[in-house]
């Protein structure tokens, strides 16, 4: 590895192009050896897990970490949009339209790499349901099913939705 990023700092060098220590970082997958990587006179960290596009990188492979990320961010966009959601003056089709087109991107963004299980899609169909359940404005004591909320609001699970992604995606790499 030490050879390789030597050869890497060196013909970038030569097109001018700087590799930066800050920038650079290490992740080791099955490696045999754990000695540090120099880059000119400095050390390259060795990190557990880093951000790539948007996206949580880690050693085991999973997505279980950028769910949680992407749930966090989502669930900041929908707080931002707190006045929306209580204004008397829109309509529900208007909220729903607007959950759609700024909550839920937010949270499905680079869903089509994400290695799903179960767990994970309850995770994030739990998280629509409750967004609903405000826009909506059902409460706890009203029995009503994520069905019938999800009926009423006209959007299918997310777990369905981030199934179709994934189809539409690997139809394009396929195309490719």
């Amino acid at each position: 590895m030490q050879q390789k990023l030597r050869n890497l700092n060196r013909y970038s060098r030569e097109r001018g192009l700087n590799i930066s220590i800050a920038k650079t970082k290490l992740l080791r997958l099955n490696a045999v050896s754990s000695e540090k990587i120099r880059l000119d006179e400095n050390f390259v960290d060795d990190v557990e897990s880093f951000t790539y596009l948007g996206a949580r990188v880690n050693k085991t492979g999973g997505t279980e970490d950028d769910i949680k990320e992407r749930i966090g961010r989502a669930r900041t966009a929908y707080n931002k949009l707190g006045k929306i959601w209580k204004n008397g003056q829109l309509t529900r089709k208007t909220k729903i339209r607007i959950l759609k087109s700024n909550v839920i991107p937010v949270l499905l963004y680079g869903c089509e790499t994400w290695r799903m299980t179960l767990q994970d899609g309850k995770r994030l169909d739990t998280f629509l349901h409750r967004c609903l359940r405000r826009i909506l404005k059902i409460y706890w004591p009203m029995r009503i099913t994520n069905e019938e909320i999800r009926r009423r609001a006209g959007i299918e699970k997310t777990s369905e939705i981030v199934q179709r992604l994934r189809w539409t995606w690997l139809g394009h790499v396929l195309r490719m």
